[in-house]
């Protein structure tokens, strides 16, 4: 009677161990489909997320928003004061305005651009102390540089200066 138990407890043993890999396998089969249906249904993060905007939200974006836009960035790599930013919240929206104005005339569009871009640094460098227009120049020269790399990384068949025939051609 003894044996017959020992071996009854043996075999239910081993059938309670079958019956929980199955199980085991069938819960991490379940398990993987649903990571996967998952992946399937994935979005986009939403533009609020998003770290910068990307070239069709800018292009939409009024110049107050580019304005507020870079004045965000500047407060935060030249430690801008609080009456350094009203100040040049105001530069920056009439650099902005004056740069969408001459955009609409095509003949001087880039010209006009590029002198509301350097009246509106002039300004903008009275209203900053040395060390943070200082600050400030270096952080948009490194990001131009950027820039320049990431438009290399996407196109490196383009000329580094099409103006210059030599490497054009």
């Amino acid at each position: 009677m003894r044996c017959l138990n020992f071996y009854t407890l043996i075999c239910l043993s081993s059938k309670l161990k079958i019956l929980n890999m199955k199980t085991l396998l069938v819960a991490g089969m379940m398990a993987f489909a649903g990571f996967a249906s998952a992946q399937n249904n994935a979005t986009a993060p939403a533009p609020a997320t998003q770290k910068t905007a990307t070239p069709a939200q800018k292009k939409q974006m009024t110049p107050e928003d580019r304005a507020i836009r870079v004045l965000r960035m500047m407060t935060v790599k030249a430690q801008l004061t609080d009456v350094q930013q009203a100040e040049v919240k105001q530069i920056l929206i009439e650099r902005e305005k004056a740069k969408e104005a001459a955009k609409t005339n095509t003949e001087t569009s880039k010209g006009a651009r590029k002198s509301a871009q350097s009246a509106g640094d002039a300004k903008l460098k009275a209203a900053m102390t040395p060390e943070q227009w200082t600050k400030w120049e270096a952080f948009r020269t490194e990001n131009k540089a950027k820039r320049a790399d990431k438009a290399k990384e996407t196109n490196p068949a383009a000329p580094a200066n099409p103006a210059n025939e030599e490497d054009f051609y």
